[in-house]
């Protein structure tokens, strides 16, 4: 799959998952649940990139290995932005911003898991 291609689909999937999201966000918390709501989707969509540039820059043969360097790499940018929200903004509930963040780590994983499946396969 070309870098073009995965990016593609990726904001495909993050812009639907925003829109989707939307609504309940903005009912929810007004203007500040959009605007966390936001930031958790641009969080998914750098680390979506990221994984794409560290695959590409490692070079891995081995469609395993690009499934947990993509994992890990997702899970590291998770990790990160949820210690710098409860260090930064520790008032902030699940609803604000650690749903919607959990919300797109899935949307990611699903993806990745729909893209890198059939390599893996292939692979055997």
């Amino acid at each position: 799959m070309t870098a073009f291609r995965f990016i593609t689909q990726l904001i495909i999937v993050l812009l639907t998952g925003w829109l989707l999201a939307y609504w309940p966000a903005s009912i929810m918390h007004k203007t500040s649940g959009v605007f966390w709501l936001s930031l958790a989707a641009g969080i998914m969509l750098v680390s979506g990139i990221c994984g794409l540039v560290l695959v590409n820059l490692f070079k891995l043969q081995n469609s395993t290995a690009e499934a947990f360097l993509h994992s890990g790499n997702r899970s590291l940018w998770v990790l990160v932005a949820v210690i710098l929200t409860k260090t930064l903004r520790p008032q902030l509930g699940f609803s604000e911003f650690y749903g919607w963040l959990i919300f797109f780590y899935l949307q990611l994983m699903v993806l990745e898991v729909l893209v890198l499946q059939p390599q893996l396969l292939k692979s055997k």
